[in-house]
């Protein structure tokens, strides 16, 4: 059995689309948008992943895939 939590399910919905934005990811995991951005922020100390605000104040900001997490082998 394979346990998969929120922060597994980001990095899958980030595997398939490279980068999303926060309002994206919160949507597809039912997710609050505060909770997203503050556990990529943490993930991204380790490099795994990437938060972007960007200049234009009209874009949203987003979370970029960096490094993917080797999957765990089933014994």
């Amino acid at each position: 059995m394979i346990l998969k939590t929120k922060i597994s399910e980001m990095v899958e919905l980030l595997k398939d689309e490279k980068k999303l934005s926060i309002e994206q990811i919160s949507k597809q995991l039912n997710w609050e948008k505060n909770k997203v951005e503050l556990t990529a922020k943490v993930m991204e100390k380790t490099g795994i992943l990437n938060v972007i605000y960007p200049a234009n104040v009209l874009s949203k900001p987003f979370i970029r895939l960096e490094q993917e997490i080797p999957e765990e082998k089933k014994n």
